[in-house]
């Protein structure tokens, strides 16, 4: 029984240092996709990544259409 409990401590202790590290990278990511959000609207594009992402479709709808 102790074997397993310890085991089970040293699993929690695991989970709860991947969770702490995805929770870091997640606010890393956040905050590169507000900044590149933010840039777009500076460039021009007046909802940002959404506008990107419209265009980028846009493009590519038409070379299906049109293939070179």
């Amino acid at each position: 029984m102790r074997k397993t409990y310890l085991f089970d401590l040293f699993l929690m202790k695991k989970l709860l240092q991947a969770i702490a590290s995805l929770e870091s990278k997640i606010d890393f990511l956040e905050t590169e996709c507000s900044n590149v959000n933010q840039m777009l609207k500076e460039c021009g594009l007046p909802e940002g990544i959404q506008s990107l992402k419209a265009n980028i479709e846009e493009i590519l709808k038409k070379r299906s259409h049109n293939p070179s």
